[in-house]
């Protein structure tokens, strides 16, 4: 349901990349952590919080912060 354009950045678990909605065609940015890496740090606890915090935010509670459209995971992501 995306295309994925180029990586906007990365961090210690993952990769944040452009992308595009193709139904909507809205813009987006999704994160993608490897699963390996996560459990191998022990940070399941740290994603578990970024992800609720990210929910409890909203849709649009400012234009200076991002919230949580989508959020799934396969046998080695989470997105």
């Amino acid at each position: 349901n995306f295309t994925i354009f180029r990586d906007l950045g990365r961090g210690a678990f993952g990769v944040v990349s452009g992308a595009r909605f193709n139904t909507t065609g809205a813009m987006l940015a999704i994160k993608q952590m490897n699963k390996k890496l996560v459990k191998g740090k022990k940070a399941i606890k740290l994603v578990q919080a970024e992800k609720a915090i990210l929910e409890k935010l909203g849709n649009r509670p400012s234009l200076f912060t991002i919230w949580l459209q989508y959020s799934w995971s396969d046998k080695d992501q989470f997105y």
